[in-house]
């Protein structure tokens, strides 16, 4: 009785034990079921698609080889891929030695073409644009405040040639509203030099 009670006791133990491993086995098997349903069931985040036109307005100021000056610009670029561009720019700038002292002041406008480099194709971005153009000048002799009358000027020496440009910027986007700090310079053919601290708005589209 006791060697048939021993063996009932080991069968019983053996089949206890099946029962569990089955159990643990199908348990996994659901568990990894329901995972790859719900990785499949959960919806895709769509990439924001890139930009293929962008064009904005900058105003900024600065100094340059008169001295203080200011500078208006409109931009814009078609890419051709995710990172390369090639644009335009119209521009108008003025600087002088000195806005109450007898000086110089020079007042330069501007139209070119450039290529734009950017770090990505969408969201926010750095970006790099070298312009080239033809630009058209008129530099004038100022007397400065006059408190008794002033004498007429001399007449405004006249300057046209080759411009270029560079423009550094990191760029923000919400929808299509594009907004960011800039670095912008720009040289003369006549030796004539701005460096302004720009503010950027324009838009960027798909």
């Amino acid at each position: 009785m006791k060697r048939k009670s021993r063996k009932s006791t080991g069968s019983r133990a053996r089949a206890l034990a099946v029962t569990f491993a089955v159990a643990a086995l199908s348990s996994n098997r659901s568990g990894r079921a329901d995972v790859s349903e719900s990785t499949a069931s959960a919806p895709s985040v769509a990439a924001s698609p890139p930009y293929r036109f962008t064009i904005r307005a900058l105003a900024g100021l600065g100094d340059g080889s008169l001295g203080f000056g200011g500078r208006a610009a409109v931009s814009g670029e078609g890419w051709l891929n995710d990172h390369i561009g090639l644009g335009g720019f119209a521009s108008a700038s003025s600087q002088e030695t000195c806005i109450l002292c007898a000086g110089q002041e020079e007042s330069t406008e501007a139209l070119g073409l450039g290529v734009a480099l950017r770090t990505a194709p969408s969201g926010h971005y750095g970006l790099l644009a070298i312009g080239a153009g033809y630009a058209w000048a008129r530099r004038q002799e100022t007397e400065g405040l006059q408190i008794f009358g002033a004498s007429a000027p001399p007449p405004a020496t006249r300057h046209s040639g080759v411009i270029v440009n560079g423009t550094l910027a990191w760029l923000f986007h919400a929808g299509p509203l594009e907004i960011g700090p800039g670095l912008v310079f720009e040289v003369t053919e006549w030796a004539s030099t701005l460096v302004t601290a720009n503010l950027a708005v324009g838009v960027a589209l798909p």
